[in-house]
């Protein structure tokens, strides 16, 4: 019973493993910049060990909220801050593993109901001499030197995919293209393919025919269908006077729900999302030929247990301010029975007199040296051309 406790009821043993976790996200932060948000996910926020010590914190925080018992001894400003914690980390789990990230590509005068994952899958489309359609995906996040092997079944028969290598096309880190090496078994069939594709783009399709089906394959993220369209009618670039650096971009759209018979109009740029069928768009990118749009999409079912978390958190650290048993009340009060309260109030005077006078001796340099150097200056000045 005492180890349990001192595993998962102690802040002393829950510390250090907070601090782990703040530096595998500073680690996951620099990937991030040098490789990209795929790389990041695949090596850190995807990971097992991720997973698991998110579930350890949790379960960390409400052993530790049971054991302090700070609700019988009316410790509410630490049981609101336990409590937000727990709800931070409920809503960024089913964020996690019900959630729905991805991108929609808009061109102007098109519509689109078509989101393209952040996940990178095999896709795998099967079709039978009747003409019926299957298909298949398989989570494929993969960087050079990785393997897989899956076993999946279209149409009530068994496939297994063996991939045996991974390579990039260039030099060049941050670019995503590679080349896969795929074993494909189908019925006593095997075929040795090679995909061209990448993590977080959606490559290029490969056909492969058998004598009893025809199949799609491609590596590459995966192809989602919302309720509902979104029409660009006009794309929206703003430059710098003088300059071709952007400084604003917005999409004028048309939400079409043909379910529902509506059709609204709403326009979407930095800071005005659109929130429509539990779905949140943003303004993420654009066509280079300024003809097109690209809109990051979020289906965030945990929003709601954050929100309330942070709801928790912000009204535990005011309560902590004001209530009569807090830290903060008693600080005070002990700074109040201490003579060193007064002493630290007279050096405080005494460097406050010091600094003014310094600060005063400042001034006077300063207008001394723009008393004789203003004219020169204002001279150089005027020289300069500006553009208004």
């Amino acid at each position: 019973m005492k180890f349990l406790k001192l595993t998962f009821a102690s802040l002393w043993t829950a510390i250090p493993l907070a601090f782990f976790y703040i530096s595998a996200c500073a680690i996951a932060t620099f990937i991030e910049n040098d490789y990209g948000v795929a790389v990041a996910r695949k090596l850190i926020y995807d990971t097992w060990w991720f997973d698991a010590l998110h579930l350890y914190l949790l379960i960390a925080l409400i052993g530790t909220m049971i054991a302090s018992r700070a609700w019988q001894r009316k410790k509410y400003a630490s049981l609101f801050f336990h409590s937000a914690f727990i709800f931070i980390i409920l809503g960024a789990g089913v964020t996690r593993y019900f959630g729905f990230e991805g991108r929609m590509h808009l061109r102007e005068g098109q519509k689109s109901n078509i989101v393209f994952s952040d996940q990178t899958y095999l896709n795998i489309y099967a079709t039978n001499p009747e003409g019926q359609t299957q298909s298949a995906f398989v989570k494929a996040n993969l960087i050079p030197g990785e393997t897989l092997q899956a076993e999946i079944s279209l149409f009530q028969k068994p496939i297994k995919l063996n991939v045996t290598e991974i390579q990039k096309l260039t030099k060049d880190k941050r670019d995503p293209n590679s080349e896969m090496t795929l074993k494909f078994s189908y019925d006593n069939h095997e075929e040795t393919l090679t995909l061209i594709g990448g993590v977080g783009i959606e490559g290029e399709r490969t056909l492969l025919k058998t004598p009893q089906m025809n199949f799609v394959i491609f590596w590459g993220v995966k192809a989602v269908e919302i309720p509902f369209s979104l029409l660009l009618k006009d794309f929206q670039l703003e430059r710098y006077p003088g300059s071709m650096s952007p400084s604003s971009y917005a999409s004028e759209v048309n939400i079409i729900d043909d379910q529902n018979k509506i059709e609204i109009p709403y326009r979407i740029f930095m800071n005005n999302v659109l929130d429509y069928g539990n779905y949140r768009f943003f303004q993420s990118s654009y066509d280079q030929d300024e003809q097109g749009s690209i809109l990051s999409v979020n289906n965030d079912p945990g929003k709601n247990l954050t929100y309330f978390g942070y709801a928790l958190l912000i009204l535990g650290s005011i309560w902590l301010l004001f209530d009569p048993r807090g830290r903060f009340r008693f600080l005070s009060n002990f700074l109040k029975t201490q003579h060193i309260a007064l002493l630290f109030v007279l050096g405080l005077s005494l460097n406050t007199i010091s600094y003014a006078q310094e600060q005063q001796n400042n001034t006077a340099m300063i207008l001394n040296n723009l008393k004789n150097n203003s004219v020169a200056f204002a001279q150089d000045f005027d020289s300069l051309l500006v553009q208004d």
